[in-house]
């Protein structure tokens, strides 16, 4: 009997070996210790990274084939790779990112992250605009699809690809000719000019990406950074430095620089005493003008001599000019026309007239009387706004706000405007409240284009 009881411990020793040594794989679910000896499967898949929460230790993606979102657990052994197979740090990727990951199936826990070799990847972009109703973006002439789960990114906050400012700077990531996320390097914040009237109708840039008309109230969205302002009108110019942060707004007083005056003494023979002066086509008494520095017509009429047509520039506080004119009954072999001989009270000068007449009217055309001392602009800006089409635009924001379409003032919203085609800058403004920009295309597609936009969010 007592032989029999030790064969029967025996046994039971020998079976409680063969579970331990089991040879199969272990999977350990999380904090448990429950062990499957099932084999585990790993998938992998394309996809953009749309949240990382490495402290709790999850990073969501949408699938890049059929846009499926995913939810998968990681954690400090996962291995992390640039397109080229070389290990990086999990820091050098990012929401937006477009990655090859590795998964296990049973547990969703990530194995490997790898940089898609075939996303492409564009950094340094500016001028970025999208269409979410027609699912395209541009840049640099550039048109693109966007997918349907496309964001942007600025930090932490996800964004709508619509609200990235035309003035960011961004890096895009697509793939398979798919537009799936626009990363904000470079922000914007806003700009507001105050005391600008000498300059209005002049021009404004701020860096070399806005340059844009003066108006009378203005609120332009530039890229955060160190800028000289440079602002001009009629040949004068001056500057300021401007420091713009991303999402603030900061208003650049221009009364220090305002357009100087000058005074214009316009003399004539004895003989012209009755003669018609304009300047810019209105009448002046007493020969005397002033006026900002800038350039100016000007017209002399005068019963029984030949109009004169040209024009001065203002550049200093004072100058004088003389003019003389030709009588008509005097009788020439070449049809010269009128000369004006400007004297300048302070330093030797020289005259640039033109002498061609139009005889049927006995009137000289443009000429402008210029001293050697004349500033001189000698580059030329060209801004092309665009094709102004016969449809208006309607901005709509619930609960209203002024509206700024490429930091011009049109009016309070709901509001119409003349659509213009190209990208713009779509500007939201109230007191008290953020300020928001959105971008959008207008095409010349012969209709009109309506854009509505949520409230703005009250400051705190």
């Amino acid at each position: 009997m007592k032989r029999y009881i030790l064969l029967l411990l025996a046994v039971c020793v020998l079976g409680l070996s063969g579970c331990g040594q089991n040879s199969g794989n272990i999977t350990i679910y999380k904090d448990t210790e429950v062990q499957s000896n099932a084999e585990r499967e790993e998938l992998s898949i394309v996809c953009v990274i749309t949240e990382m929460d490495l402290d709790e230790g999850y990073i969501r993606v949408n699938d890049c084939m059929d846009d499926t979102e995913y939810v998968l657990l990681y954690h400090g052994g996962v291995a992390v790779m640039d397109k080229y197979g070389k290990d990086i740090a999990i820091s050098n990727i990012g929401c937006g990112s477009i990655v090859d990951i590795n998964y296990y199936s049973d547990t969703e826990k990530i194995v490997s992250i790898t940089l898609d070799s075939k996303a492409q990847v564009l950094k340094n972009i500016t001028k970025f605009a999208a269409d979410t109703e027609k699912e395209k973006a541009s840049y640099k002439g550039t048109t693109v699809k966007l997918s349907p789960v496309a964001r942007a990114y600025d930090g932490d906050r996800r964004l709508g690809v619509n609200e990235v400012s035309t003035e960011d700077e961004v890096t895009l990531n697509i793939y398979n000719n798919k537009l799936y996320s626009v990363v904000i390097t470079k922000g914007h914040g806003y700009v507001r000019l105050k005391n600008q009237d000498t300059y209005v109708g002049g021009m404004v840039e701020i860096g070399y990406g806005v340059i844009v008309p003066v108006t009378k109230d203005m609120l332009l969205a530039v890229q955060e950074g160190d800028y000289t302002l440079r602002i001009s009108k009629d040949g004068y110019s001056d500057t300021k430095d401007v420091k713009v942060k991303r999402d603030k707004e900061i208003s650049v007083d221009l009364k220090a620089i305002a357009v100087p005056s000058g005074t214009v003494i316009i003399n004539l023979d004895e003989e012209m005493e009755d003669a018609h002066i304009l300047v810019d086509d209105e009448e002046i008494y007493g020969n005397i003008f002033t006026g900002q520095y800038g350039k100016y017509d000007l017209k002399i009429k005068a019963d029984g001599y030949r109009s004169f047509h040209g024009s001065f520039r203002i550049n200093e506080p004072s100058k004088e000019y003389t003019f003389s004119l030709k009588k008509i009954e005097d009788k020439t072999t070449t049809e010269e026309a009128s000369t004006a001989t400007p004297t300048d009270a302070t330093s030797a000068s020289e005259t640039k007239t033109s002498e061609t007449t139009k005889e049927e009217e006995k009137t000289t055309e443009s000429t402008e009387a210029t001293t050697a001392d004349d500033h001189v602009d000698s580059t030329e800006t060209i801004v092309n706004e665009g094709k102004v089409t016969e449809n208006k635009l309607e901005i709509n924001v619930t609960d209203g706000a002024d509206v700024y379409i490429d930091g011009d003032y049109v009016g309070s919203a709901p509001v119409k405007t003349d659509k213009v085609v190209g990208n713009h800058t779509v500007t939201l403004y109230k007191s008290g409240f953020i300020i928001k920009s959105y971008n959008i295309l207008s095409l010349d597609d012969g209709k009109d284009q309506t854009m509505s936009y949520p409230a703005l969010t009250k400051l705190e």
